[in-house]
């Protein structure tokens, strides 16, 4: 222990106790007389105004009295008894243990003096835990920092008086019972015409905080931010002026943050006697009573999203502003309400079937009140108003359960311009809605009331559209279908094969009752097929898909809803040597539906429903050539779909069940186009005008019992440009003769109308070979020109990468096909930014270990030639002992012979290197 204190064999500090500890001022006299004959042996007195630090263990017997404007810090793990700082001085304690033993004196105390506390615990076997207080005139008023400590007392955790300041942060503050209390309550904290802020923590006593008038100051305040009052033994707040001094007092109590309050009696706040207070509830959530005795005038304000659900008694006025909330939870009356963006819950706390009143005596501003009414057997909570000023607006709960009342009663407004509203403008009850309406003179007695109208419910809507759906999803995946069989008729996989298509397709639905919606639908279908059977006149073609898709519905209420389709089937296509095809298609669905609506006051409700769904399709046409390779091909297409009725209920109330959903489509139509043959393939654009109508009139489903009918009849004209491109289009996934995978993208700009464009990606065609004397003569393993041709797209450059392993076919006299592996380079494409220039880049050659198979085209002229397609992206693994190789542009090429062995040859920056020669 290091000190330069003078040791006294004695010393008798003064009491803390305030004159205000008690309501006796007898009892607080032979308080602070007990007090006083408080005498220890072991006593430390500081008076020099010089600085002094107590070190550990400490000595939990000794007391310490600063004087004179001196400092003592206590270090970590420091034990003492009774602390009491005077005369202006100064007290640090970090870490401390300060168990008051002696008489009243307490724990620690402070007159005219201040204090920093860390991390300590301060007790007290028989006085206040903290006491602060100011003696004499024009003083420097008494001063506290607690952080992160606890505070324990008897009586008192902690005492305020006489213009005392307290801060307590992350501290929890205690109050245990008098051993003879003779009806005198404790409190946490005890504050007397001071100012306390408490952050964190948490306050606990026969009232958790207890706020007094006194003469220093006109204004007691407390400011409470995230922390727990409670009241064990009463409310968690007591307000109580002085009986002596209560003339022109008040105090401000702010409530921020987080923090809660609890009374053992329900009570959060009490006022008595007389003392005016102004309280505010500020991002904090109460649920309890506040009550005034009426003898003071007692302001409530709750803002940013504060709240207190319970009753105000002798309130005498609210103001809810910014988000706050009062939620009701027994009938109410009040003087004045002022709202600015509030809300108030009159319904609150009710139970189902049950209704509160509020009666107010004069409202102002614009706010929101939240109500409920039964509008199947009657009933509703009810806002009578003697004086109504502003625009407000009622929110009734939405429901999916029908309304049976044509009209319900909300509010009763004795005078005043004050005008309401509905949120969302309606009220949904099942499937139809109520609107608001009034009687009486504006400016004078009206009553607001609700009535029924004929307007479907945006869960009605939303229930019925997504049940007409199901055909729109089943015949998106049916036109991917039919863009496969008609690549088979324009000669691209005639022979059959293996084939996958990534596709998108969005709608339109303007029905012509309800609100529309948007479909956005995108899958992936696949499937394989081969030629069965084949005489003069055609021949079969027969196959088996699968796939998956997801519809996605944007409802124009706000509402959403998504279709989860797995689908698989069969087809059959006839193709006849004089033009004429046939068409045939059988599909099997499960669909699994999921509804998000919206409600017309912005709640939402949810449900799921599972069904299953057949279709069968058949198309007949013939496709005419004209000159110029022009075409014609008339059409007409029977498509029928049938879908599993179900039952399922939203959470909200509403039943909706449905027997089966149907779709039967007729299309007559053309198309008509002009074949053209390049160098890199078969292109054909083509246009289609075709009339598609609906014959089945109408699906009908059942919500709340009652039928609602959606016609979905009617004839629709369709306009189509496409363009086909054979062995050019789209990215290509290889498997077999004529096997890929395709990513179109469809846009139908309505049910109507449809547009369409490929995706971002393309198909390119590479050809590697050589040339000798002027014409192709097959392949040799000595000189080779590299050559990759291409369909040239904006961010798209060709890269020569590697080798592949191709199967070369060639005819003989009898036309039949033969074929052996030979190693060949092969061309990949990737997507690679470029600005209107086709730049050539080098990469390692590589080579495959498997043998990838590539068809063989005859050529024109020898009849000989090969073409390899290599899907986008895709790569030869395996690192070969081949060093460079280059992929140039037609007008970029250069002939070399090899450099040291077959195939081993290079071509740097356009030019042969110095193993190669020109050739």
């Amino acid at each position: 222990m290091r000190t330069t204190s003078q040791r006294r064999d004695a010393a008798s500090p003064h009491s803390p106790a305030s004159s205000s500890l008690f309501p006796s001022r007898i009892a607080q006299g032979v308080a602070l007389l007990l007090a006083c004959l408080s005498v220890t042996a072991q006593a430390r007195i500081i008076s020099d105004g010089g600085e002094h630090t107590l070190d550990a263990p400490g000595d939990p017997s000794e007391t310490w009295v600063v004087n004179n404007g001196s400092q003592l810090t206590v270090n970590p793990g420091t034990e003492t008894n009774w602390i009491r700082v005077n005369e202006n001085s100064h007290l640090n304690l970090d870490g401390v243990r300060v168990h008051g033993t002696v008489g009243m004196n307490g724990g620690l105390a402070l007159e005219n003096s201040t204090a920093i506390v860390r991390n300590s615990h301060i007790s007290s076997e028989n006085g206040v835990g903290l006491w602060l207080g100011t003696g004499g005139q024009n003083v420097k008023p008494s001063g506290a920092s607690v952080f992160n400590s606890t505070i324990t007392g008897v009586g008192f955790g902690v005492h305020l008086g006489r213009s005392a300041s307290l801060l307590l942060k992350d501290s929890h503050i205690r109050a245990t019972p008098r051993p003879n209390p003779n009806g005198e309550k404790t409190a946490g904290v005890y504050s007397r015409d001071s100012e306390v802020h408490i952050f964190g923590g948490s306050v606990t006593g026969d009232h958790g905080i207890w706020l007094s008038s006194g003469v220093s100051r006109d204004e007691s305040r407390a400011v409470l931010n995230g922390t727990h009052i409670e009241g064990t033994d009463g409310p968690g707040i007591l307000i109580q002026a002085d009986p002596v001094d209560r003339e022109g007092k008040k105090v401000v109590l702010e409530i921020e943050n987080g923090t809660t309050i609890t009374g053992s009696n329900g009570v959060l706040i009490e006022l008595r006697d007389g003392l005016d207070s102004t309280v505010s509830v500020d991002n904090s959530q109460l649920t309890g009573d506040i009550v005034s005795d009426g003898s003071a005038t007692l302001d409530l304000t709750l803002q940013n999203y504060g709240s207190i659900t319970g009753k105000l008694i002798g309130v005498d006025s609210l103001a809810v502003n910014s988000n706050g909330k009062w939620a009701l939870t027994a009938d109410q009356e009040m003087a004045k309400i002022t709202m600015d963006g509030g809300f108030i819950d009159i319904h609150g706390t009710a139970a189902a079937g049950t209704f509160h009143t509020l009666d107010v005596a004069d409202l102002s501003g614009n706010g929101t009140f939240q109500m409920q009414a039964d509008l199947q057997l009657g009933g509703a909570d009810l806002l009578d108003v003697e004086n109504a000023t502003g625009e407000h607006q009622l929110h009734v709960k939405n429901t999916g359960t029908e309304g049976g009342v044509e009209t319900q009663l909300l509010v009763e407004q004795g005078a005043g311009d004050g005008t309401f509203s509905l949120v969302g403008d309606k009220v949904d009850a099942g499937v139809y809605s109520y609107v608001l309406k009034s009687t009486g003179d504006a400016g004078g007695e009206q009553s607001w009331y609700l009535e029924k109208t004929e307007e479907l419910t945006p869960g009605t809507d939303a229930t019925v559209n997504i049940h007409n759906a199901l055909p729109t999803a089943w015949l998106g995946e049916h036109t991917v279908l039919r863009q496969r069989l008609g690549e088979v008729r324009l000669g691209e996989g005639d022979e059959g094969g293996t084939w996958a298509r990534v596709f998108g397709s969005k709608y339109n639905a303007r029905p012509a009752a309800g609100t529309g919606y948007n479909q956005n639908q995108w899958g992936v279908i696949g499937g394989s097929d081969a030629v069965v059977a084949r005489n003069d006149a055609g021949r079969w073609l027969v196959g088996g898909m699968f796939g998956t898709s997801t519809s996605r519905l944007k409802f124009n209420n706000g509402s959403n809803g998504t279709i989860e389709s797995h689908t698989v089937g069969a087809y059959a296509t006839w193709l006849g040597n004089n033009g004429y095809y046939f068409d045939g298609v059988l599909k099997y669905n499960h669909f699994g539906s999921e509804l998000d609506v919206r409600m017309s006051d912005g709640t939402r409700s949810k449900g799921d429903f599972n069904n299953h769904g057949v279709g069968l399709s058949a198309e007949v046409g013939r496709k005419i050539e004209f000159g110029n390779r022009w075409f014609i091909e008339p059409f007409g297409q029977v498509a029928g779909m049938w879908a599993s009725g179900t039952d399922f209920t939203l959470d909200n109330g509403m039943h909706a069940e449905t027997s089966s959903t149907k779709s039967l489509l007729g299309t007559v139509g053309m198309h008509f186009g002009q074949t053209f043959e390049t160098s890199k393939g078969t292109f054909q654009p083509y246009g289609k005008v075709a009339v598609t109508h609906e014959f089945v009139r109408s699906n009908s489903v059942r919500v709340n019992g009652i039928d609602l009918q959606q016609d979905i009849s009617g004839r629709r004209r369709v306009r189509r440009i496409r363009s086909r491109r054979h062995r050019l289009r789209h990215l290509a996934w290889q498997r077999g003769r004529d096997s890929r995978l395709c990513a179109p993208v469809a846009r139908h700009a309505s049910l109507s109308t449809t547009r369409s464009f490929p995706a971002p990606c393309g198909r390119f065609e590479r050809r590697c070979g050589r040339r000798r004397h002027g014409r192709r003569t097959g392949f040799s393993l000595r000189r080779w020109r590299w050559e990759c041709r291409g369909v040239p797209r904006v961010g798209v450059v060709p890269i020569c990468v590697g080798f592949a392993e191709v199967r070369r076919r060639t005819r003989n006299t009898e036309g039949r096909v033969d074929g052996r592996h030979t190693r060949v380079a092969a061309c990949r494409s990737l997507h690679r930014e470029s600005v209107g220039r086709a730049p050539t880049h080098r990469r390692d050659v590589r080579k495959s270990r498997s043998p990838v198979r590539a068809s063989w085209r005859a050529d024109s002229q020898t009849r000989r030639g090969v073409s390899h397609r290599w899907p986008l992206g895709g790569g030869l693994p395996h690192r070969s002992r081949y060093a460079d190789a280059r992929c140039t542009w037609p007008h970029q090429r250069d002939h070399c012979r090899p450099a040291g062995g077959p195939l081993g040859h290079a071509v740097r920056g356009g030019r042969c290197d110095s193993a190669a020669r020109k050739h």
